[in-house]
């Protein structure tokens, strides 16, 4: 039986194999563990990605780990602990007010990947999207809603 020993330095995490003795080395923006709260997250990774999106740019937010670890509740949280998704929506619309001179679109789409298949979790359907490569590198999820919002509520 192959068992995995790992080891986390930093924001790398290597994994060995402990038959085979080959090591896998896998670099993320944070690593966290379960004393780790969705504000210092956002604080550390995901605010500056709204300031970036009130700038015009594209903001992608990707949350990693096995079954149970806590990523839905990281994402979403609860009434008592915001997660990462209403602390950047707060913000966004916070940055909106602070500049009614300016002119926003904001487009959102809310994915899953689950065992390899890809989820619209914003549409009623169940159907799994498809990966598209649209040009070199960027690629596209076709069938993805991107709805306009307006309204923090949305």
């Amino acid at each position: 039986m192959d068992i995995d020993k790992v080891k986390v330095n930093g924001n790398t995490l290597t994994s060995t194999r402990a038959v085979q003795g080959k090591a896998t080395r896998f670099s993320f923006d944070g690593v966290y563990d379960e004393k780790s709260t969705s504000e210092e997250i956002y604080e550390a990774h995901i605010k500056r990605l709204t300031d970036a999106a009130c700038q015009g740019l594209n903001g992608t937010v990707f949350a990693y780990g096995q079954t149970g670890a806590g990523k839905t509740h990281t994402i979403r949280g609860d009434e008592a602990t915001p997660g990462i998704m209403p602390q950047a929506i707060s913000d966004l619309f916070d940055i909106i007010k602070r500049n009614p001179d300016t002119q926003f679109l904001m487009r959102v789409s809310y994915v899953e990947i689950y065992n390899e298949e890809v989820r619209d979790l914003l549409s009623p359907s169940t159907v799994e999207l498809k990966l598209r490569e649209v040009t070199k590198g960027c690629f596209q999820a076709a069938g993805l809603i991107e709805p306009v919002v307006t309204l923090e509520a949305e």
